[in-house]
């Protein structure tokens, strides 16, 4: 009964903690959506904004 009690409290604990995490998430798109548009153009970043990124990086050369 013990290990049950426990048991659901740390699986109630873990998500409880994992929702309250992932509202604090920031979304960066490293290069654009390089996995789908050639990195560092404008396409892929407008995808990875569109997407749900809030910050794209970029190296200008």
């Amino acid at each position: 009964m013990k290990l049950t009690q426990l048991a659901t409290g740390l699986l109630l604990a873990g998500v409880m903690t994992g929702s309250a995490l992932a509202a604090d998430k920031i979304v960066i798109a490293h290069r654009g959506a390089s996995g789908y548009l050639p990195e560092h153009t404008l396409p892929a970043k407008a995808m990875a904004l569109r997407a749900g990124g809030r910050i794209t990086l970029s190296r200008i050369w």
